[in-house]
């Protein structure tokens, strides 16, 4: 079965890249020099893949239906997980001996969270709808950002230091990623 490309993106990327994003939307990003003979051939190569990604996409918007959200009620969802968010950063913070500088709350569609180099934690806000234990994981990850801005060894050992079992919630976060989207 041949796909659809919704979308190509050409750039000056070295490789052609997938993405079917939560709409189910095939993207395709590619250099600028590819043909579009190679990215159908590409595309139809990874036609299973995509399948596999549309399928999980239905499952998640399913979910999503169900999920009890009202959009009205955004600025009241994202006091609150300002509120949760400085008080939960704030105390690993101390535990962890770090200092940030700002929290910021995003509306990020891709990121649960992200530090700046200046010391500014950004977190999404959708991050109420999670359990705390994943709340808590996505803080300790970005504040030990503060001492290492990559995923180094170095990094994941400040995590699980904090977080013994950060894999679990790490996984939890890839597959509830569709939370991410609504609105």
């Amino acid at each position: 079965m041949n796909l659809k490309i919704d979308k190509i993106i050409r750039s000056n990327r070295k490789t052609i890249a997938l993405e079917v994003d939560y709409k189910s939307n095939v993207i395709v990003k590619a250099p600028k020099h590819i043909c579009d003979h190679e990215i159908n051939n590409f595309v139809l190569k990874h036609n299973d893949w995509i399948l596999k990604r549309k399928n999980v996409n239905f499952e998640k918007n399913k979910k999503l239906n169900l999920l009890e959200y009202n959009f009205h009620r955004k600025p009241e969802y994202k006091k609150k997980a300002r509120s949760i968010l400085k008080n939960k950063a704030r105390y690993f913070a101390d535990i962890m001996k770090l200092k940030f500088k700002i929290i910021k709350i995003s509306d990020a569609k891709k990121r649960w969270g992200s530090c700046s180099n200046k010391d500014t934690l950004n977190f999404n806000w959708r991050l109420i709808f999670a359990p705390e234990i994943i709340i808590d994981y996505v803080v300790v990850h970005e504040l030990c950002h503060l001492k290492h801005l990559d995923h180094s060894k170095n990094f994941w050992n400040e995590v699980i230091k904090m977080i013994p079992d950060y894999k679990i919630r790490r996984k939890w976060l890839n597959e509830n990623d569709y939370l991410m989207i609504i609105d």
